[in-house]
């Protein structure tokens, strides 16, 4: 028996799942049968500090990682924030307004072309 609370959880599509700060969790992806276990070191307090400093070093020292943001979280986030879903916490409804910003300005940058220097090949005649 563990010495400290275990919990169980299944997520299902669309199901948005925050951890508390340095939680240790285990993940089993049922679909390709691996399981990963991990230290999360983002939480809804730290999020914008994880974005714009733990990540890009992560990036130089490891690889590339991209953060895709599924839309069915940025729906129901947005519907805790206009109230449509009632969680009853103001401080609920700050951290999914805090979270809504950062996956949009994920989005943006993920939807803006990067600026790449296009050179033209010469084919001659051979075509």
């Amino acid at each position: 028996m563990a010495d400290f609370p275990i919990y169980v959880v299944e997520q299902t599509p669309g199901d948005l799942i925050v951890f508390p700060s340095r939680t240790s969790y285990q993940l089993l992806n049922i679909s390709q049968l691996v399981t990963n276990v991990a230290w999360d070191i983002v939480h809804t307090s730290s999020v914008q500090t994880y974005f714009d400093y733990l990540e890009p070093i992560y990036n130089q020292v490891g690889y590339a990682d991209i953060d895709r943001v599924p839309i069915i979280p940025i729906h129901a986030l947005q519907r805790v924030r206009d109230g449509s879903i009632d969680i009853g916490n103001l401080h609920n409804r700050r951290d999914a307004e805090l979270m809504l910003q950062i996956f949009r300005k994920m989005i943006l940058e993920e939807r803006l072309p990067q600026a790449v220097a296009i050179q033209t090949a010469d084919v001659g005649d051979d075509l």
